[in-house]
């Protein structure tokens, strides 16, 4: 059976534990057929490291030589990500 969900909202699933076999195992092939689904896979891995990472390690990254850090980055993306109900 073909899942409803696209392959970013599969990793996403699989990356907070929340797919049935089937979609496990798509999700899984996506990532080694397809360089884009890898990298959306590392992404949600970054997002997921970050957001459990402590408060004070989001100061540090904000500015790193007169840069915008990747906290910044991040919450820019974010920013632009569509919020969908559950």
């Amino acid at each position: 059976m073909k899942s409803s969900m696209t392959i970013p909202e599969l990793l996403s699933a699989l990356a907070d534990g929340q797919l049935g076999e089937q979609d496990f195992a798509t999700a899984l092939e996506s990532c080694g057929q397809d360089a884009a689904a890898l990298d959306c896979w590392n992404t949600y891995h970054l997002i997921g490291d970050f957001l459990r990472s402590p408060p004070d390690l989001h100061a540090a990254s904000l500015a790193v030589g007169g840069e915008t850090g990747f906290a910044s980055r991040l919450s820019a993306r974010l920013a632009q990500e569509e919020v969908r109900p559950v």
